[in-house]
């Protein structure tokens, strides 16, 4: 079990503030030296499961063997609050520059990309900087996972490469990072009635319907679930059949129960949260998409 870090009197080396449409402060983010590593530190009065959802995506990649970004949680103490927070292990150190696939893309001068999910896929396929299939490869896994999770809205700036100054060119995928829109955090965070309902004593299947992937086809949103049971993309299906059989192999409940931020009533329900999506989401997918049928057949 994770001891709960103090950051408060960490080495910083400045922050900034982000607000909401109210203009009151939705969130501090501090750089700051914890072990001699450099971190970006995420809080805020209104970011608790924010950082639960960040800490618990990370830690999911991880454990399915996907690269991840080191993630710790904590407090900071701030205006006489001692605030949940997450810290963030930097990409940006030494030579390396953390260049996000928005930037690849837009340098390539590729209007295909955007929030078109076929549209995505193409100008993967098209851009020259990097390995077309390692980065599909990487797309379909991170979509498949954050089907399980929850993620909303992973778009071209919430992923990327590294970059090497000293030798100008890309070395390789960067670990996966910004988890934080998993697990409905945006709503618990914000809405006290869903709050409510979370920390009831009953999950049902209603909570697996909060299922936007930020994506669109012909203009209209596309659900997780959607997507999955109707493709055809054998890339994407291939993901499918592998992440799930790692997800039934790994103990997740190990990792939740781990985070000493979470009450047993909040661990639980996260428990049934990730069981919901698992069997609603990614099982029922396989069970009713043809093309799915036919490959594992083969």
């Amino acid at each position: 079990m994770q001891d709960i870090i103090n950051f408060t009197n960490c080495k910083q080396f400045g922050g900034e503030a982000r607000f909401d449409e109210n203009n009151e402060i939705q969130r501090l983010t501090l750089k700051i030296q914890y072990n001699g590593l450099c971190y970006k530190l995420r809080f805020g009065p209104h970011y608790f499961y924010h950082c639960i959802s960040e800490y618990l995506g990370c830690s999911i990649y991880s454990a399915l063997g996907i690269p991840a970004q080191k993630v710790l949680l904590g407090i900071y103490e701030c205006a006489g609050e001692k605030l949940p927070a997450v810290a963030c292990q930097c990409f940006n150190v030494d030579n390396l520059y953390l260049m996000t696939m928005d930037e690849i893309l837009y340098e390539q001068q590729n209007t295909d990309f955007g929030e078109n999910i076929l549209n995505e896929v193409c100008a993967l396929e098209q851009q020259q900087d990097f390995d077309a299939h390692e980065l599909k490869q990487r797309f379909w896994q991170m979509f498949v996972v954050d089907a399980y999770i929850g993620v909303e809205k992973r778009l071209e700036d919430n992923w990327g490469c590294l970059f090497d100054r000293s030798t100008n060119r890309i070395i390789g995928l960067a670990p996966v990072f910004n988890c934080c829109s998993g697990f409905c955090s945006d709503r618990l965070d914000k809405d006290a009635e869903f709050k409510k309902i979370f920390l009831g004593q009953k999950i049902d299947s209603w909570f697996s319907l909060y299922d936007d992937t930020g994506y669109t086809i012909d203009n209209k949103p596309v659900s997780y679930f959607e997507f999955l049971s109707r493709t055809n993309n054998i890339d994407c299906l291939t993901a499918l059949a592998k992440i799930t059989k790692k997800i039934d192999k790994i103990d997740v409940n190990k990792i939740i129960d781990g985070i000493e931020l979470l009450s047993k009533l909040e661990k639980s329900n996260f428990n049934k949260y990730l069981t919901l999506r698992k069997e609603l989401i990614l099982k029922k997918a396989q069970q009713i998409n043809p093309t799915y049928r036919m490959l594992v057949k083969n």
